[in-house]
């Protein structure tokens, strides 16, 4: 029910009541003739029994009860209970006059089922295993947001996991069966390929990795993929490790055809070593040739510090502040230094920081 007070308004204020955009629709929603679902629930997966308790206002003379517009036989009470699909809807009698049938009918139908999400590999990770990292194991995810889950590999029934991700170790296709809070289950969803590494028809191997320098923070590496290969790749994969030999680290995936990468945020005059690896749908090529580079020497200080402040002083600690420094590269970090001695080092991010243990000096004058 709503209520709405017209302070201003005497009689009149029934014509500001019905001149309400909702005041009409309001009252077909509490008319007495629509009937309510007893536990509310209206929509059915396929395959669920249906028996919806549908109820009206008891004490009236009469009762007359309709499915899709066809009176039902026998449904003289003020509940019928509902077996099946339709739109159901009543009218009530006081003495000898029938109402209308219900303004706001009762529809029960089946729900939709939930659409299955796309399986996507659970953050940069190779879908070809063994994979150059180390790695045996793919992760696999679809969004955390289901009330169910249920996983299996399409070559037989076994359930796998019953989360939002899922870890595996042997190449194969997987899919995801999943449901909706309050929802139906879906489809199990398209399947996603894990590949081996080793499986057949495997894409050419690149060559000739290379690694220029483009600045201190960045370096090019350049390869060369096989323009007659017999089985095409659909992408490479980039490698970066700190040492020779590896262990190396994933840094990115690029689309098939693709020979070179820009490697960026990277640290001055540091050397780096890279391999390429290509992938198709069924397998991954051998590792490329390993290929190393330099960033460029930061030879440029950064700015200094400004603005330096102090506030907070109780005594024993103090709290400075300052303003940041700039870099072409990027500063790493502060150096606080206390009487000449470095204290503290903080962040190359921070703008302030606190200075503890300090010794509260008093001056005492006589004469």
């Amino acid at each position: 029910m709503k209520l709405t007070i017209y302070p201003q308004n005497g009689h009149d204020s029934w014509n500001k009541a019905w001149a309400e955009a909702d005041f009409f629709p309001n009252v077909n929603r509490a008319n007495k003739t629509n009937p309510w679902p007893l536990t509310g629930r209206t929509e059915f997966c396929p395959g669920d029994a249906i028996n919806v308790t549908l109820g009206l206002t008891a004490g009236f003379d009469g009762y007359e009860w309709r499915k899709n517009g066809v009176v039902i036989p026998g449904a003289t009470g003020n509940t019928y209970v509902a077996t099946s699909i339709g739109t159901y809807d009543a009218r009530i009698k006081r003495g000898t006059e029938w109402s209308y049938y219900s303004p706001i009918p009762v529809v029960i139908k089946i729900k939709t089922p939930t659409v299955p999400p796309a399986i996507k590999l659970d953050g940069l990770q190779s879908r070809a295993i063994p994979s150059p990292d180390g790695k045996t194991s793919v992760t696999l995810s679809v969004p955390a947001t289901y009330a169910t889950y249920s996983w299996k590999n399409v070559a037989n029934s076994t359930v796998l996991g019953t989360t939002n991700k899922l870890t595996v170790s042997n190449p194969g296709a997987y899919t995801v069966k999943v449901t909706e809070q309050y929802g139906c289950s879906s489809d199990f969803s398209a399947p996603y390929t894990v590949i081996n590494a080793a499986g057949a028809n495997p894409p050419a191997a690149p060559s000739n990795v290379a690694v220029l320098p483009l600045s201190k923070t960045q370096l090019e590496v350049n390869w060369v993929k096989n323009p007659n290969a017999p089985n095409p790749e659909t992408g490479f994969e980039v490698y970066r490790a700190a040492t020779a030999g590896g262990p190396y680290t994933l840094i990115d995936t690029v689309v098939a055809n693709t020979t070179s990468y820009v490697d960026d945020n990277l640290n001055a005059n540091t050397k780096y070593f890279y391999l390429v690896r290509a992938v198709n749908a069924t397998a991954a090529s051998a590792n490329s040739n390993e290929g190393s580079g330099t960033t460029l020497n930061d030879e440029a200080a950064p700015s200094a510090p400004s603005n330096l402040t102090i506030s907070g002083n109780a005594g024993s600690f103090m709290v400075l502040t300052w303003g940041a420094s700039t870099d072409d590269v990027g500063v790493t970090n502060y150096d606080i230094y206390v009487n000449g001695t470095k204290s503290y080092s903080v962040a190359g991010t921070a703008t302030t920081a606190t200075v503890y243990n300090l010794v509260k000096v008093s001056f005492t004058t006589s004469w």
